[in-house]
């Protein structure tokens, strides 16, 4: 018996996992909202911003912080009209988010392979990923403060693209933590 509890205690900690809440950056539509700004949040393209919000993690930093980013955001509204049920930009146009920690730094990837571009949204595919480059980068810069002892180099490449498209200029990387500005 003291065997079984024993095991049933070592499984039940096995599945237990540290929850924290992160703040991350994602690129957000306005649609359905009256505004075509936020103000305090820069944005070159009208009904569209990048701003941040906490989330609850559990699993590898930084990867998680990163794959967060593209998670898909139900704005909360106390308006009885609005009724959008995805703002993330990233998610509306099923562009998935992928980091892996290499020995070269962190390789992010923004998977464009079923990627759709929603013309209603007044943003192309294009305006999608650099915003979502522009949310990696804050996310990592300000989550890097407290989270990275030493330099760490980030990646950005666009996989899924065809060969010869403009998303492919996007890729691009910056180094982030102690010692780099940033």
């Amino acid at each position: 018996m003291k065997t079984l509890f024993i095991l049933l205690s070592l499984s039940i900690s096995l599945l237990a996992s540290t929850k924290s809440v992160y703040q991350i950056w994602q690129p957000l539509s306005l649609k359905g909202t009256d505004v075509y700004g936020v103000v305090g949040v820069e944005s070159n393209q009208p009904g569209v911003v990048i701003m941040p919000r906490p989330v609850v993690l559990s699993g590898a930093i930084p990867e998680d912080l990163v794959t967060a980013i593209a998670l898909d955001y139900p704005l909360a509204s106390s308006a009885k009209n609005y009724s959008e049920p995805h703002v993330n930009l990233l998610a509306i146009s099923n562009v998935s988010l992928r980091a892996l920690l290499e020995d070269e730094g962190l390789l992010i990837q923004f998977d464009v392979s079923k990627a759709q571009s929603e013309k209603d949204l007044g943003v192309d595919l294009e305006t999608v990923i650099s915003m979502g480059i522009e949310a990696v980068r804050k996310t990592a810069v300000f989550n890097a403060k407290t989270q990275l002892d030493n330099p760490l180099r980030c990646i950005v490449k666009v996989v899924g693209a065809e060969k010869g498209s403009s998303l492919l200029k996007l890729e691009t990387q910056f180094d982030i933590g102690p010692g780099t500005g940033e």
